[in-house]
């Protein structure tokens, strides 16, 4: 359990769990230490958060970092997106929280929380799927809600398809393979079963805004 000075460094919480998290700083030494493997696409993760490379875009990125009993545990980016839905044959375009990058270190694969019982990484697409859904244009007027969540992966890293799997996303078959950053990938989606009622785990303050060239 978190107390003192630990609890505050965390902010947030997930409710029934031991599991914390935080907004991402890019001079946190958690930040450059991260690893969670030495595969292509782990590497590509590393390189992104090592190098912070959500800062300086021009986007606006929500960035988390997880952490259990003071030791960080990964580290999570998503950005709203409107994408054609409900797949990529869709007609009609529908916004999306898109995970841009999710990873875990590497002493933390596979593990769970002692408390709920559940796998980290379960917990941590929860608190994803737990972000505010309202889409706002720039006067601050909703325009929208998210519908689901989608994220990229790359084909060869099964382990990572199967527990997208087991937390309800479905290859977007539509789509297809396709070649991304020199490897090839596919999408996946998971639809919302209902508007979102009720607030967030997470403020929406926890929005990074950036901005680039």
């Amino acid at each position: 359990m978190f107390k003192g000075t630990r609890e505050t460094a965390w902010p947030w919480k997930i409710p029934g769990s031991n599991l914390r998290y935080r907004s991402a700083d890019p001079d946190s030494p958690t930040t450059a230490d991260f690893d969670c493997g030495s595969e292509p696409w782990a590497e590509e993760i590393n390189e992104f958060v090592s190098s912070a490379g959500w800062v300086g875009k021009n986007y606006t990125c929500k960035a988390f970092e997880f952490g259990l009993d003071g030791k960080s545990v990964g580290f999570a980016f998503a950005l709203p997106s409107k994408q054609r839905h409900p797949d990529y044959a869709g007609t009609t375009k529908e916004h999306y929280q898109f995970v841009i990058y999710l990873g875990i270190n590497k002493q933390f694969q596979g593990a769970t929380d002692l408390k709920s019982g559940e796998r980290l990484s379960t917990l941590i697409f929860r608190a994803i799927e737990s972000l505010p859904r309202d889409v706002f244009d720039t006067s601050g007027a909703v325009i929208g809600q998210m519908v689901g969540l989608m994220l990229e992966v790359r084909e060869q890293n099964t382990r990572a398809i199967r527990c997208y799997e087991r937390l309800g996303f479905q290859k977007d078959e539509a789509r297809g393979v396709f070649e991304s950053h020199g490897m090839t990938s596919i999408w996946m989606r998971k639809l919302f079963d209902a508007r979102q009622e009720t607030g967030a785990i997470a403020p929406v303050s926890v929005s990074v805004g950036l901005t680039g060239d």
